[in-house]
């Protein structure tokens, strides 16, 4: 038998996690003007995709409650593409064309707007898509708007 008083720690750790990874998802893909709907994939790599429960990710609010074959395992995908890049000069092209096309964000530049999204993650993983995020009553309106 474990005390849950030994396990908190562990607990509140995943929480922040959770809320870290799916509240940075969201902001990346608010920022673009995209939602979790919109995307045709949701690709896992390395040890944490390897080892990852989809399920139990989903329920956690880790991952987006998304049709569960948008979710494809890629393995060590920094190890497989540096040696795809070296091997093929078609693959090289694709890659840097992919390179140029990128969009940074500063994900610091706006810390209320992440701020929100971490408090609203850590309380209500799944909320209803009518609790905006940048509302500063979410609480009142998930816990009006039950799941």
């Amino acid at each position: 038998m474990f005390s849950i008083d030994k396990q908190e720690p562990y607990i509140e750790n995943i929480i922040r996690a959770k809320a870290a990874i799916y509240s940075t998802c969201s902001l990346v893909l608010e920022q673009v003007g995209i939602r979790f709907d919109d995307l045709a994939s949701v690709y896992l790599a390395g040890g944490f995709g390897r080892s990852l429960d989809l399920e139990k990710a989903i329920v956690i609010g880790l991952l987006p409650d998304l049709p569960r074959e948008k979710f494809h395992y890629i393995g060590n995908s920094s190890l497989k593409g540096g040696y795809m890049v070296l091997v093929s000069r078609n693959h090289w092209r694709r890659q840097l064309n992919h390179a140029r096309r990128m969009t940074y964000l500063e994900l610091s530049t706006d810390p209320g707007v992440y701020g929100s999204v971490y408090r609203c993650i850590i309380f209500a993983p799944h909320r209803p898509e009518s609790v905006s995020v940048s509302q500063d009553n979410w609480t009142e309106q998930a816990i009006e708007q039950p799941y």
